[in-house]
Formats: C-alpha cells, structure tokens, sequence
C-alpha cells in the first residue's frame, strides 16, 4: 500500500530483537532478528519456526504479547482455540495452512492496527520442552502535513511554528534558511505523546523579519525510502502579478485578494490573459518545495495550480497539463451540477466532499510533483506527477476565478483587508 502526501505514517526501531531463545533440548524456535513494518490497514506474516525443521502438528503453539495467559493465537490439541484468544485479536490472526507440518509457526495479522506495534512471543511445547523466539511489529504512522505560523510575543523576537502529528515514533524535523542552509541547530523541537502512542511535533525557529524564508521538513527516520515523508514547507509570501491579470478581475493593493468586477482599460502587455480570467504571481519558481494557500470563502468558481513561463496566455486554450498549466477546479452550476475537478486531459473528478473552505499547494519542483490539500482537514486531495516542463524553466503559480467573491492569498501574517 502506497502512502498518504499526504497521509500517511512512519515509523523506526533502532535496536533489534534477539530471534532465538535459549536452547535445552534438540530444537529451538526462530523469530525474525528485523522488525515486521507495515501501514494500518494492512496484512503481514509475524515468522517464526522450529529449526532443524520438525512438524509442530502436535505441540502447543502460543503466540502472546505482554501477558501469556491472554494470547493472540493459541493452537492446542490439533485445532485454534479462538475461545482463549485477547479480543482485541479476534477474526484476525490464523497459522499459515499445512506450515506446522514443516515447523513452521509463522503468523498473519489482518488488518494492522496501531495498537499491534509491539514484541510478540512466538512458543512452542512438545509436553517436554518449549522454546520461544520474539518477533517485533511496527505499524507505521506517517503524520498530517506539517502546519506552519508565525508567533510573536512582547520583546521577544518572532518566531516561526511548525506543527506536525500523528507519528510513530518521533520524526525528525529539519529547518532550512531561503538558500537551503540547514539550521536546525537555531531551532527547539518538543513532542508529545497521545493515549495511543502516537507523537505529535512542534518545532520553532526565530526569525529576524516575516519576509525571510524558511522550510520546515517533518519525515521518518524509518529505513525505507517509500515511506520517507518529505513534507516540506517554504514561507512564501506571494503577491498577485497586476500585469498579468485579466482586465475584469480586481486585485486588492497588496495583492492578496482578487475577484470578478466590471472590464477595465488596462494596458494588453504580452504576458496578460485577455479571455481566461486568470493571474499570476508576482513570483516564479525555478527549483526547490514551495507551499502557499488560498481562502475560497464563498467563492463557487475558481481553478488554481501552476503554470509554465512558456504556457499560452492569448485567446482560449486548455488548462491542461498538455497546454503548461496543471490545475485544480471547482465550478458551481445552475443547469449542470456542481464540479470538483482535476483539469487532466479528460478531466478527472473527485470526490465532493473533499471541497475546502482554505486550499494548500505544495510543488516540489525537482520531483515535478503538484499537490493540493484541505488545509482544514489536513487530508490530501489531489497530485499530479510526472509534470514535464524545460529545466530551469520558471513556474508560477496560477489563479482562476469568475466569482465576484473574494479569493484570498493567504500569507504567514495576518491577511489585510481589500481594498
């Protein structure tokens, strides 16, 4: 199973487990000597067998936990004894079919929870003699998309905040300066843990001004490179370009909101849309993760992505990845029905519910990966990978709307008000 930009977990163990008890007799038990990671949700094999290989069809076979009279799996007398089992086990667990035979006492677990991370003691007893081995499971946890604010008090100088929960077991949080300078030495971590054992982070970083900028990466530590989370935040004050803008969009004078109003006489440069009501920022980017978000409000008609420098602007074209633009949308309709849509070539809908009140953007440049998120929510909604465009060529972000209400650029401050 894939993991979530969104969403998604990570754990590590950074010691390992003896796999083999101490042998009296002719035979010993196995476990694994490397943890058994997974997601929640899925289904894995705890190993464990009888070394040399002897069959196990007549021996008690106990899988338990922390207490060995509650067990996870118990195998008596040629059958399961699923009557003795921990509840919290039920309808879950099974030996693999014909495996005892050979000796093998190796175990599935469905559905992986987070309450499963743990040490599980695999036995085994002839009536004469019984040998354990231990086998550890880590469900991994990859926590929400990092949250970054500023946060300022009398005398003191301000400072950025960046947020993160939901690991298992704690991440490891990197701060980089607007050159990509790592100065995490200048930042303070603290984490706590939850009833369940998941840790939630919350890091800090002084900043001397709000214009500078900073990223915060929140990943794993997990060994294991599908599962490396990196949910990387640069602060980037965005403003809206008036000079792209289309002459009947109005965009508030510092250049954080814009909305449809009446068509204005403005100056028809090369780089302004005349029949799309769309805008750019002010700021491209040419390599590196940037993050920025936008209030919808009560807006019902907006599209917003990124855009190539190369992309067409003139006349009607398609804002598609194909035409330089990749985009997410939302239309609200009178006679056709409300639309949450991907702009792919065709279009890819999604799911209603989904719909933000405040929109995340996270482009990771180098990846060439696109991602939108519900910022409320914290949920992923949509990626698009795999965009192609010339190396070192410039992408800015791209807004729609034909609404006449307002879309807010939201920045690490407060927001002003429209003009």
């Amino acid at each position: 199973m894939k993991m979530r930009l969104l969403g998604g977990t990570c754990l590590i163990v950074l010691s390992l487990l003896p796999a083999v008890s101490t042998q009296r007799g002719g035979w010993r038990v196995v476990g694994s000597d490397h943890p058994v990671i997974a997601e929640a949700g899925d289904d894995v094999i705890l190993p464990c067998h009888i070394s040399p290989r002897l069959s196990a069809v007549d021996m008690e076979v106990r899988w338990f936990r922390e207490r060995f009279d509650t067990p996870v799996h118990l195998y008596l007398n040629q059958r399961d004894q699923l009557s003795r089992q921990d509840s919290d086990y039920w309808g879950r667990t099974a030996l693999l079919p014909e495996a005892l035979q050979r000796g093998d006492l190796s175990l599935r677990l469905r559905y992986i929870r987070p309450s499963d991370r743990g040490v599980y003691t695999c036995l085994a007893d002839d009536g004469s003699q019984y040998e354990e081995g231990q086998t550890e499971v880590i469900v991994a946890a990859l926590g929400t998309q990092p949250s970054i604010s500023m946060d300022s008090t009398q005398g003191e100088k301000t400072r950025l905040v960046c947020r993160s929960e939901g690991w298992s077991p704690e991440p490891e949080v990197i701060w980089r300066d607007r050159d990509g300078n790592d100065v995490t030495s200048l930042s303070n971590t603290t984490v706590q843990r939850d009833s369940q054992g998941l840790r939630s982070v919350s890091s800090y970083i002084k900043i001397k001004q709000q214009s500078n900028v900073f990223s915060c990466l929140v990943r794993s530590k997990i060994p294991k490179p599908d599962w490396e989370s990196k949910l990387h935040i640069s602060i980037d004050s965005l403003t809206l370009d008036p000079d792209t803008a289309h002459p009947m969009l109005i965009l508030s004078a510092e250049g954080k909101r814009v909305r449809v109003g009446r068509l204005q006489a403005v100056h028809d440069n090369p780089e302004r849309f005349d029949y799309w009501c769309c805008v750019l920022s002010r700021e491209g980017f040419t390599s590196g993760r940037h993050y920025w978000q936008m209030n919808l409000g009560g807006n019902e008609f907006w599209r917003f992505g990124v855009s190539r420098e190369s992309a067409r602007r003139k006349g009607e074209f398609s804002m598609s990845p194909q035409q330089g633009y990749w985009t997410l949308g939302w239309r609200s309709g009178d006679e056709d029905k409300d639309a949450f849509i991907a702009l792919t070539a065709p279009e890819t809908p999604i799911t209603q519910s989904l719909k933000p009140q405040k929109l995340g953007v996270y482009l990771d440049y180098e990846e060439g990966h696109l991602s939108f998120y519900n910022v409320e929510t914290r949920s992923h909604i949509y990626t698009f990978t795999d965009m192609e465009f010339n190396p070192n060529e410039k992408l800015y972000p791209f807004f729609y709307t034909y609404s006449k209400t307002d879309l807010v650029l939201e920045s690490p401050g407060p927001v002003s008000s429209a003009d």
